[in-house]
């Protein structure tokens, strides 16, 4: 069952959290239909372009030689945060020295902290996963599913057991085929869209992108529950033609930008959100996330 575990007001709606992983979103005025955001709802956070995996799609070009980001930074920057949860992502995200620091901070202010994780990493980082789980350091866990073949379904279900509905796995639009089928049934997925940047740049696999705008309803719909999008994955597979205005007015969360933000803590800059372009990519001119949420809202 669904609890309230922390709501706030922000600008002129009514935010809430449930324990399960949901967002509700109301506005504090029903008649009032240009409602705005004060400060970011959540926000997807880069904190290191360290790893070793070399995945030649990998958009933020990350390597054995990528920087981690400075530690006081992120205190610095998240201690003004009022949102509610954060998505703490790389490079290998579990590379980072300060990890378990910047956690604590995330929970001494109160802020859900979500993290990714890619497959072939997952047994490296298991006994932190596990630690970090039951200390209630971390909301949840995507597992970036690359490789079906190598995929260890025991190393999964010990720690999908260690955190009820706390485990989601990733899969990405273009490289998610049919062989994916069997080791996605009866969990909870998010389909990612391919970021054309990176080294994933000029790679982008039309072909099965097309491929899974057909399947994802037929077939994974009755293997997986729930199926969440991404807003490049909504657009890539045209998923708002799957429902009825009504219908979607009620599950789309919002474009990019409108109550979210990204956050990039190596680099220096922030933007609607991690695939925009250069001339979009804006300098950390403030330390305030609510001061930088609403410079992005003037783009």
């Amino acid at each position: 069952m669904e609890q309230n575990i922390k709501t706030y007001l922000n600008g002129d709606f009514e935010v809430s959290f449930f324990n399960l992983g949901s967002r509700v979103i109301k506005p504090i005025n029903p008649d009032k239909k240009d409602g705005k955001f004060e400060f970011p709802n959540a926000m997807d956070v880069c904190i290191t372009r360290y790893c070793d995996n070399g995945c030649s799609f990998c958009y933020n070009n990350s390597t054995i030689s990528g920087k981690h980001c400075d530690v006081n930074l992120f205190k610095e920057i998240i201690s003004t945060y009022k949102g509610g949860e954060i998505a703490i992502g790389g490079g290998d995200t579990f590379s980072h020295p300060n990890l378990t620091e910047m956690l604590e901070f995330c929970k001494e202010k109160g802020i859900f902290a979500s993290l990714t994780v890619n497959q072939n990493h997952l047994r490296k980082h298991k006994d932190q996963i596990l630690d970090y789980f039951s200390k209630d350091l971390m909301k949840s866990i995507g597992i970036s599913m690359t490789d079906p073949s190598t995929w260890d379904e025991e190393l999964y279900q010990e720690i999908s057991q260690a955190k009820k509905q706390g485990v989601t796995i990733h899969v990405i639009a273009g490289l998610l085929d049919d062989s994916y089928f069997k080791a996605l049934t009866g969990k909870k997925i998010l389909i990612l869209g391919y970021k054309n940047i990176g080294r994933g740049e000029g790679k982008i696999p039309t072909g099965y992108i097309e491929w899974l705008k057909e399947e994802w309803l037929t077939i994974l719909r009755y293997k997986c529950n729930p199926i969440i999008f991404d807003n490049l994955a909504v657009d890539q597979l045209s998923v708002k033609e799957r429902f009825n205005p009504e219908e979607w007015g009620m599950i789309y969360q919002g474009d990019d930008g409108n109550g979210t933000m990204y956050l990039d803590l190596v680099e220096g800059w922030f933007g609607k959100s991690s695939i925009v372009g250069n001339d979009e990519k804006l300098p950390l001119t403030s330390k305030n996330i609510g001061e930088l949420y609403q410079i992005l809202q003037q783009q």
